[in-house]
């Protein structure tokens, strides 16, 4: 596993919800971006608490994009 800066890691998190179709699990996002679901899961909270994305607490496959725009350089910070 390559360690990767956390602004790319968020990137990847953030383009595998935005993709149309099932909504992907947090395993899904982890195994698809090669990191463990602990790690995910605080990056969904950051792009969560930036306005990026949103779900049901307690609901499956329910995490989806909000309709915010963010520049990507303030992912990087």
């Amino acid at each position: 596993m390559t360690k990767r800066p956390q602004g790319e890691t968020m990137l990847l998190v953030l383009q595998a919800v935005m993709r149309p179709g099932l909504r992907p699990s947090m395993l899904e996002i982890a195994k698809e971006i090669g990191c463990q679901q602990y790690n995910v899961l605080m990056h969904l909270r950051k792009l969560r608490s930036m306005g990026l994305v949103e779900w049901e607490p307690q609901a499956k496959r329910t995490l989806r994009p909000t309709c915010r725009f963010i520049p990507a350089k303030e992912l990087m910070s």
